[in-house]
C-alpha cells in the first residue's frame, strides 16, 4: 500500500515502529565541509523509510541545486557574512538556466523577427536570474506555464480533471513530479506515453510542444502587458504583497515588484506572492559582532507607528540591521533603524 495515497481504513495501515534513531537522516563532517536545506529531499531512492514524497511533503532539489552550486565555488570560499548575504538574495532559478538555450532555439526555429524575435534570442545567453528589471523571466515563466498546460493539458481534459489556462499556474509542490517529468524528457529528447495526445492520438515531441507554447507565451504576454517586450519586466508581472497575522487587507503591505520565483534561494512563488524566506538571518560563528538579520515588518504591531514596517524597505533591498546576542561583544556597527 501507498502510504502516499490514502488509507482503506482497515487498520492494515497503522504505524507498527519508529525509524531508527542511527538511521533517521543526517549528516556529520561530511567531505563538502557545509549542509544545506533548502526543503529538499534529503535521502536518495533506496532510503528504506517512508519520509514523505515531493508530492506533498518536500520541494523538488532546484534551490538546492542552486545553493550546493553557490557553496561549493571556490570563489565563494571561505565563507563570509557578504557571500551569505549575497546567497540569500540569489534570484538564479535553476530550472530556467537549463531551458533558456532550448527556448532561444524554439524561437529560432520559428523564425521568430522583430522586437520579440531579438527578446527571445537573448535567452540563448540569459543566466536564468529572475530579476524584477528581466525581460527573458517573464518569457520563461509564461513559456514554463504553457508548456505544462500544452504538454498535459490533453490529459487533465481526457480524464476530467479541471484546470484553467492561467499564468497563476506556477511551478510549486503540486506540480514538482510534472516538471521534472517534463524537464528530463525536454533535456534528454526522450519519447513518453504522456506527449502522445490522449484525444486524438498523435504523437508530439518536446521540440514541438516547445515551439507551440513560446507561441503561447508570446500571444499571452502581448495581450495581458503590450506587444513591445520592453514592458515585460518581470517585476511589473510578479509582485510581493505583506499581509499582517489578522489577514486584514487594509494593514497589508504591498504590492511590490519583486524578483525570484518558486525555485529560487529567494523564493517567491506565483505572480502575486504571499510568502516566502521571511527571516533573514546570517551568525557568524567566529565573531558575532558581525552577525546580522532582517525581517519583513516593524518592531511595533500598531499599524499607526512609524516601527509597524520600517524594517521593509531593507528586506526588499536585501539589507540588513546588526543581530545582537545575550552576552555576546556588541555590534561594531551601527544600526540605522529609519531607510
Amino acid at each position: 500500500m501507498n502510504p502516499a495515497l490514502p488509507m482503506d481504513g482497515t487498520g492494515g495501515s497503522e504505524w507498527i515502529g519508529r525509524i531508527p534513531a542511527s538511521q533517521v537522516p543526517h549528516v556529520y563532517n561530511p567531505p563538502s565541509h557545509f549542509v544545506l536545506s533548502a526543503n529538499q529531499r534529503p535521502v536518495s531512492p533506496d532510503y528504506p523509510y517512508y519520509i514523505g514524497t515531493a508530492w506533498n511533503d518536500f520541494s523538488g532539489g532546484y534551490r538546492a541545486n542552486t545553493i550546493y552550486d553557490f557553496l561549493s565555488n571556490k570563489s565563494n570560499q571561505p565563507f563570509t557574512v557578504a557571500k551569505m548575504e549575497q546567497l540569500q538574495s540569489d534570484n538564479q532559478d535553476y530550472l530556467a538556466l537549463q531551458m533558456a538555450p532550448l527556448i532561444a532555439k524554439a524561437g529560432r526555429q520559428l523564425g521568430l523577427a522583430g522586437p520579440q524575435g531579438a527578446a527571445v534570442a537573448k535567452m540563448a545567453t540569459w543566466a536564468g536570474t529572475m530579476t524584477k528589471d528581466s525581460v527573458q523571466a517573464s518569457i520563461y515563466y509564461t513559456f514554463w506555464n504553457q508548456y505544462m498546460l500544452d504538454t498535459f493539458g490533453p490529459w487533465w481534459k481526457h480524464d476530467k480533471i479541471p484546470t484553467k489556462s492561467d499564468p497563476e499556474l506556477q511551478l510549486g509542490p503540486n506540480f514538482t513530479p510534472l516538471d521534472e517529468d517534463l524537464q528530463h524528457w525536454t533535456l534528454h529528447a526522450v519519447s513518453s506515453p504522456f506527449l502522445t495526445n490522449p484525444v486524438t492520438g498523435t504523437q508530439r515531441t518536446t521540440a514541438e510542444l516547445m515551439r507551440q507554447a513560446l507561441k503561447g507565451a508570446l500571444k499571452t504576454l502581448a495581450k495581458r502587458y503590450g506587444k513591445d517586450p520592453a514592458n515585460w519586466i518581470w517585476g511589473r508581472i510578479h509582485t510581493r504583497t505583506f499581509y499582517s497575522v489578522s489577514g486584514i487587507p487594509a494593514l497589508a503591505r504591498g504590492p511590490y515588484p519583486s524578483g525570484g520565483d518558486f525555485i529560487t534561494p529567494d523564493a517567491a512563488s506565483g505572480l502575486k506572492s504571499t510568502h516566502g524566506p521571511s527571516w533573514r538571518m546570517i551568525a557568524d560563528l567566529g565573531n558575532l559582532q558581525n552577525s546580522v538579520a532582517i525581517y519583513p515588518g516593524g518592531e511595533s504591531e500598531n499599524p499607526l507607528s512609524p516601527n509597524y514596517a520600517n524594517f521593509l524597505p531593507f528586506w526588499l533591498n536585501y539589507r540588513y540591521q546588526p543581530f545582537v546576542f545575550e552576552n555576546a561583544p556588541q555590534p561594531s556597527h551601527t544600526s540605522i533603524y529609519q531607510p
